[in-house]
């Protein structure tokens, strides 16, 4: 069971947002096209699309990583993202489980980031930026 957040006010605030987690499986999808074939022409909303993948994992991958303290104990879960950790493999496990849990579709895409990051990047006893990598 993942470490949850008291910084967050509960599932019931978050019906309101501009992406759910249906548009951003979508849009990662298109961001992970992107850089496996830089050379096939796309049309322009497909970079749109992926940027806006990018901006959502890479945002709150960031919020996870320097709010550590104040989302500690919460309804969302925590993750503990290694300091040289890339951007592609964030979304790789953004889309892996956006797929594995459809029941996700229709909620804040950033629900779905923090829980897929979570899954992929659990908090250990030691501070993150302490730990050592596999």
């Amino acid at each position: 069971m993942p470490t949850l957040s008291l910084a967050d006010p509960g599932p019931e605030e978050y019906t309101w947002y501009f992406l759910s987690g249906k548009t951003l499986l979508a849009a990662c999808d298109a961001y992970l096209d992107v850089k496996a074939n830089p050379n096939k022409e796309q049309l322009a909303a497909y970079f749109f699309d992926a940027g806006k993948c990018s901006g959502v994992v890479s945002a709150t991958a960031d919020i996870l990583g320097l709010h550590k303290d104040a989302l500690t104990g919460g309804w969302l879960p925590e993750a503990c993202i290694p300091d040289d950790e890339q951007l592609k493999p964030l979304i790789e496990a953004v889309v892996s489980y956006g797929r594995d849990h459809p029941e996700y579709d229709d909620v804040n895409a950033q629900t779905v980031v923090r829980y897929a990051l979570a899954e992929k990047y659990p908090l250990r006893t030691a501070p993150c930026r302490y730990l050592q990598w596999e």
